[in-house]
């Protein structure tokens, strides 16, 4: 029996959830397309209908764009919040693909690789940029620099990448408490509230 065009495109959304998690828990090499076929439910032969290679899988699946700071209107700060989390540091399979796969990424095709560029220039963007929430404006983070800072690409950039860098080594770390001090370390520098406070209503998955 033929399938309709909505089962397939809904097919397709699953094994591509389904490799996300996958790919973040266990890395790129670490998992199979039998792996995600099954964690999918569903069987190896349909896969081909779907991705050429498990390479087109990856992109497809790593590499979406992050809309998410735009589309829940969400600031940069509450953003920060969430990402310098004991949350987001221990549910790896719904975390920042650039902190949950690293320098892995690096030997992403060239596909993979300017896709995830694009987002990275998006993250950086939206990092440097107010959020309009009601009435009320909300800012980019200050951090421990000038009070102009969230109009400045170059402390955007270095504010993303203390976002990623914490949140890698504070995985690394095998030592809970010095886990947990890198967070604290990196929210301070970036002015956000103790650790123990921080946000938990979600996950950056999205980035």
């Amino acid at each position: 029996m033929k399938l309709s065009q909505s089962q397939v495109d809904a097919n397709r959304r699953r094994i591509l959830a389904a490799a996300a998690c996958l790919f973040r828990q266990h890395g790129i090499s670490g998992v199979s397309v039998n792996d995600v076929m099954k964690a999918a439910g569903m069987t190896h032969g349909g896969f081909y209908n779907h991705f050429k290679s498990k390479d087109d899988l990856v992109q497809a699946s790593l590499g979406m764009p992050n809309d998410q700071l735009v589309d829940d209107g969400i600031s940069a700060q509450d953003f920060s919040d969430l990402y310098l989390s004991r949350r987001h540091r221990d549910h790896v399979d719904h975390s920042c693909v650039f902190s949950s796969l690293g320098t892995e990424l690096v030997r992403g095709n060239e596909g993979l690789r300017r896709d995830l560029t694009h987002n990275l220039h998006h993250f950086v963007a939206q990092m440097a940029r107010p959020k309009f929430g009601g009435d009320n404006i909300q800012p980019g983070i200050d951090g421990n620099v000038d009070a102009d800072a969230a109009d400045d690409r170059e402390v955007a950039i270095a504010n993303v990448a203390t976002l990623i860098g914490s949140v890698i080594m504070a995985r690394i770390a095998d030592d809970p408490q010095f886990s947990d001090e890198i967070l604290a370390a990196g929210r301070k520098r970036l002015g956000l509230a103790p650790l123990d406070n921080a946000k938990t209503a979600i996950t950056p998955s999205s980035v």
